[in-house]
């Protein structure tokens, strides 16, 4: 369940207060009833994490994101995890999800979710996006997301967690010239995240 996007705590405790959160879940072989999860952070604060600042890197350099060498391989990096933690119940630490898209929507770059394999944790700092992902002369889309877990449990074999995410979104292009199809004059959204683009779906 994704709760939405806001502007400001405020309106995130206006949305969903501090406090304890009944879930009722029926799927086709699923029944899960009264299921309880917290949305409280510690002191009884909203708990989101700090603003994520990106950076780019090709051969130990620093790069702006709209000249990348599509012919190198391009390091992603991102300010600390401001409240990053592993989980002290044990069932999904603090995530990072890295994705990265061409100007189509199709995802060229993804870490990974949890309960799906392997996912990445808060305490790494940088990715690498390979340049055989690359095409020149391409618009690409990125983010870095930070989802912070507040509470989790296993009900029924069903794990659940409830969380906090901060997100960064960024537009990316690569140097040289494009032979194949020409990108749409504007990406469409990465996820409904991206609030800015949301007509465009």
């Amino acid at each position: 369940m994704e709760g939405g996007h806001f502007d400001s705590v405020e309106e995130v405790d206006a949305a969903y207060p501090n406090g304890t959160f009944t879930f009722d879940i029926t799927t086709p072989t699923v029944d899960m009833r009264n299921a309880t999860l917290s949305l409280a952070g510690p002191d009884g604060r909203t708990d989101i994490p700090d603003t994520i600042t990106i950076s780019f890197f090709q051969a130990g350099e620093e790069i702006p994101p709209y000249a990348i060498d599509p012919a190198r391989d391009l390091s992603i990096g991102w300010s600390d995890y401001s409240n990053g933690r592993n989980d002290p119940n044990g069932i999904v630490d603090d995530m990072i999800f890295v994705v990265v898209a061409d100007c189509f929507g199709e995802r060229i770059y993804h870490t990974g979710l949890p309960f799906e394999g392997e996912y990445m944790r808060h305490d790494v700092r940088e990715v690498t996006v390979r340049s055989s992902a690359l095409e020149p002369g391409r618009s690409y889309s990125a983010f870095v997301e930070f989802p912070h877990v507040v509470d989790s449990r296993v009900v029924k074999g069903v794990p659940g967690f409830t969380s906090y995410a901060t997100a960064t979104y960024v537009d990316l292009h690569t140097t040289g010239e494009n032979a194949g199809e020409a990108c749409p004059d504007a990406s469409p959204p990465m996820d409904t995240g991206q609030t800015d683009r949301m007509e465009r779906r």
